[in-house]
């Protein structure tokens, strides 16, 4: 019933989107999400539309990211920072930053990545005992390849509050691979395995870092 038109709808309207993004339709890519993101607005029924308003609050900042840079129009990237900021550590991660790389702009991921840490850093003061914030900023840390220490210093913590936590030891083996740390990180990775043994993201990121492939994304 409406469940499944719904879902439908989602599908349909993210692979348009997707696929105006992938070809450089940047423009028409944003109209097609304004119109939809917009309608969740409305008293209208939704399964979901707080999360899918947010989850297109994100796509939106991206397709207006990557106008402004094939426009030249790099002076708007600070206030769509400050529009979408607060959506990003939690909607930016491996795969967006990827895709923005891909396409040549890698200095954008290093600009997203530092706002990010930025934002998080004093939510760790205030919520000292939360394992998952800490978490989610020790692994924005390991993305942005930048204030590596300060990043294990709070992905420890995450797991003094959780032990043995897979997702936790994921983060902490990505934190010292980066720090060229390959033994330590590699019993780490070793570790969530034991917890998670069947999942296959832990299995790739093992074998990345076998390989050494300290420059790319987690997969």
């Amino acid at each position: 019933g409406n469940y499944n038109h719904w879902g439908l709808m989602d599908c349909l309207r993210q692979r348009h989107f997707e696929q105006a993004q992938e070809e450089g339709r940047y423009a028409e890519a944003e109209a097609f999400m304004e119109c939809h993101r917009l309608a969740l607005y409305s008293t209208t029924f939704n399964y979901n539309r707080k999360t899918n308003y947010l989850r297109m609050s994100a796509d939106m900042f991206l397709v207006r990211l990557l106008r402004a840079a094939d426009e030249d129009r790099r002076d708007d990237i600070p206030a769509l920072l400050e529009q979408f900021g607060p959506l990003l550590p939690n909607y930016f991660h491996e795969k967006e930053a990827e895709m923005l790389a891909d396409k040549g702009h890698a200095d954008l991921v290093a600009i997203i990545f530092d706002h990010n840490v930025k934002f998080l850093e004093p939510k760790l003061k205030a919520f000292p005992q939360c394992a998952e914030l800490h978490n989610k900023f020790a692994w924005q840390v390991a993305l942005s390849k930048a204030r590596l220490d300060q990043g294990l210093a709070a992905s420890e913590h995450s797991l003094e509050l959780i032990e043995a936590s897979p997702m936790y030891l994921d983060t902490k083996a990505e934190l010292l691979f980066q720090l060229k740390r390959d033994k330590e990180a590699l019993a780490t990775m070793e570790a969530a395995l034991v917890q998670d043994p069947e999942n296959e993201y832990y299995q790739r990121q093992l074998e990345r870092m076998k390989a050494g492939e300290r420059r790319s994304f987690p997969k």
